[in-house]
């Protein structure tokens, strides 16, 4: 990941009045996961959808989400970079979107002229169809590719909204494409440490903890949109961006998943409030998380357990979406599993709502299991909290993964 932080879209290669909203990274088994646990679920299995990846030789995405503050007709920009073991998957990309892109099964996908951009390039229209056929959003994508290493630019939206945003799309691949051209080769690939398991393993693992969530409807006046994967190439992505000193640095983080704690993967699963419930009005306040991470072993969750505020906060903005707070360890409310512990802290957002954020946490064997809350500072969640965390932890305790 630290490889691929210069192949990122930089701040001064953004069109005119856009600004990046988020960035997530996707292994493989992450994408596929996350393909069937989100809204609306993609109806293959997800090992149909891992299987075209791995054979692929894909690596990761990173995929990089462009919002125009203030104008939220304009159209949503994606920019995608996709690490391959070796050039010829890269060079598959440009074939198949759905090496780069979540794709489902009924989007209708046309090829479109292109001109060279780097080691070959291509471009397609994707369109969804509503219940009677016609077009309800489309997306219009620039893909190319330098290397091991593909590209796309993706503009989407209403049909009209996307078309207008063709040539805005086509510029900006061109733009980011003249600083990438500089740019060294890439290392070859890092072999995954001897306690990491399998990619099939690990999909697995992941499906086996989405199958210990909790309902949907777990709570009265909130709705889930779904099961989010935290892969350690989300965490190594998001640390130098949005984590304090000293878990900014890669280097750090890096011996820390890997070394330390010896992490597999995680999830959550978050709870937003119906929009009558939202307080304050037209917000996700308050918010409610819950989820795993696992560990190769008992002693790597310990670690991980005790792991610097820092740290804590950036796991737990992760499950709930906000500014990275300055954690405080308080006295737990209550006490589970083998051990316990609980911070608080605040955040501010640009438009000067405070939001109080805590987090319980606690290990079971090599899993760390967690219940976080969020809303604005001075509403009290505590005995949410609590029962979050006992109906989250009664569900694992009553089926417990085997243990490592």
């Amino acid at each position: 990941m630290v490889a691929l932080r210069d192949y990122k879209l930089q701040a001064d290669e953004l069109p005119s009045g856009y600004a990046i909203d988020s960035e997530q990274a996707f292994g493989n088994e992450a994408q596929a996961v996350e393909s069937t646990t989100r809204q609306p679920p993609d109806p293959r299995p997800a090992d149909a959808l891992l299987e075209p990846l791995e054979a692929s030789g894909r690596v990761v995405r990173v995929r990089q989400v462009l919002n125009k503050p203030g104008e939220p007709e304009a159209a949503e920009l994606l920019f995608n970079v996709v690490l391959f073991r070796a050039p010829e998957g890269a060079e598959s990309a440009l074939k198949d979107p759905s090496l780069v892109l979540f794709t489902p099964p009924d989007l209708e996908i046309t090829t479109l002229a292109q001109a060279p951009i780097g080691d070959g390039a291509s471009a397609f229209q994707l369109d969804t169809l509503n219940e009677v056929g016609e077009v309800e959003d489309r997306a219009r994508a620039v893909f190319w590719r330098r290397g091991r290493v593909a590209f796309a630019v993706v503009a989407s939206g209403p049909p009209v909204v996307a078309d207008a945003a063709a040539s805005l799309v086509a510029e900006l691949a061109q733009r980011a494409d003249t600083r990438l051209a500089t740019l060294p080769p890439l290392p070859a690939p890092v072999a995954a440490p001897t306690w990491m398991p399998p990619v099939q393993a690990r999909l697995g693992l992941y499906r086996a903890l989405v199958d210990r969530t909790l309902p949907d409807d777990a709570f009265v006046g909130f709705q889930s949109p779904g099961v989010d994967t935290i892969g350690n190439a989300e965490l190594l992505n998001d640390g130098p961006r949005l984590a304090e000193a000293p878990i900014s640095d890669p280097a750090v983080l890096r011996e820390r998943l890997l070394e330390r704690e010896r992490r597999i993967l995680g999830i959550h699963k978050e709870y937003l409030p119906v929009p009558e419930a939202a307080d304050p009005p037209d917000t996700r306040f308050p918010s409610l998380a819950s989820g795993y991470h696992l560990y190769a072993d008992a002693d790597g969750a310990r670690e991980a357990l005790a792991a610097s505020a820092a740290e804590i906060a950036l796991r737990m903005i992760e499950a709930i979406p906000v500014p990275t707070p300055t954690l405080g360890e308080i006295t737990p409310p209550l006490r589970l599993g083998e051990e316990t512990r609980a911070l608080t802290g605040r955040v501010r957002f640009d438009d000067g709502l405070e939001v109080e954020v805590t987090t319980l946490r606690w290990r079971r064997g090599s899993v760390e299991l967690y219940a976080d809350v969020a809303a604005a500072a001075g509403a009290d969640l505590g005995e949410l909290l609590v029962r979050l965390a006992q109906q989250h932890d009664a569900v694992y305790a009553a089926n417990p993964l085997p243990a490592r």
